[in-house]
């Protein structure tokens, strides 16, 4: 298809995509805003600073930044290629149904 994925156009449409599935989820979470009452102390009081969502996020994001930081430069080279989503979408898609 010869699509120039370094075009600031492409760069856009993946940044709005994104955007777009944050927004999502947070119209689709909106009803349910009795689970952010409890967000601090946990619905027993049970909750400690191990077990709060917001760290559990901060420990995910140190997880996935870091190897992403380094791995930045090989994935630029091999992971932008047509050819690869292509794969990553057919496994995922086989893994799914």
């Amino acid at each position: 298809m010869k699509i120039p994925l370094d075009d600031a156009y492409w760069k856009m449409y993946t940044i709005v995509i994104q955007l777009g599935a944050i927004f999502a989820l947070t119209c689709f979470s909106w009803p349910h805003r009795r689970i952010h009452a409890h967000l601090s102390r946990g619905e027993n009081g049970d909750r400690n600073w191990l077990t709060h969502p917001i760290s559990l996020t901060l420990i995910a994001f140190g997880f996935t930044s870091v190897p992403s930081l380094l791995l930045h430069k090989w994935s630029d080279q091999h992971l932008s290629s047509i050819t690869a989503m292509a794969l990553a979408l057919l496994l995922v898609a086989s893994s799914c149904g």
